[in-house]
């Protein structure tokens, strides 16, 4: 298969991407994952189609690793019996950059527990420094903030307001 810079993502990512790996069956958190992550979730055990007690939403196909070399990046979740990396870290300047290595996109339902769990854990290590501002240049988008304290969770509702044509997007920046 042809990838972008022919796999090699490690001016951005720490790691050579070199084909397609093997099935996903559980996943480990290493000591480098602080995200806040469980120490292991299990995903599509044992291969087969039948077990679907771990997937949500719809079915979907086992998931593969991408076969990777690491080239700096830090492991932060491996394949529990091979220790495939199966998301690194890579710190790069004064920041930081994530990056699944599946074969498969982050919304396949055997993953959605994990990745959920990830944007959590990405979410919560940063800080907001000023409050949200919406720019909206048509003036149609309606938006509401809400804290929640308790679960330190900020919820950030938009909402189209001119509904007068099917898939009228409006474009804005937060």
């Amino acid at each position: 298969f042809d990838l972008l810079q022919g796999g090699d993502f490690s001016d951005l990512f720490g790691v050579q991407v070199t084909g397609r790996g093997e099935k996903l069956r559980h996943i480990q958190t290493t000591k480098n994952g602080d995200l806040g992550l469980r120490p292991e979730y299990s995903v599509n055990p044992g291969g087969d189609q039948l077990n679907r007690a771990n997937a949500v939403g719809p079915i979907h196909p086992a998931v593969h690793l991408a076969q990777t070399e690491l080239r700096g990046a830090d492991v932060l979740a491996q394949e529990t019996e091979t220790g495939s990396p199966v998301l690194v870290r890579y710190r790069l300047g004064k920041g930081e950059t994530y990056l699944l290595l599946t074969h498969d996109f982050p919304g396949n339902s055997w993953l959605s527990v994990f990745v959920t769990d990830v944007v959590r854990g990405l979410a919560e290590s940063v800080r907001r420094a000023a409050p949200i501002d919406l720019e909206d240049p048509s003036g149609d988008v309606y938006y509401t903030v809400r804290e929640d304290k308790e679960r330190q969770l900020t919820r950030l509702h938009l909402l189209n307001t001119d509904w007068s044509v099917p898939g009228n997007d409006r474009p804005c920046t937060l």
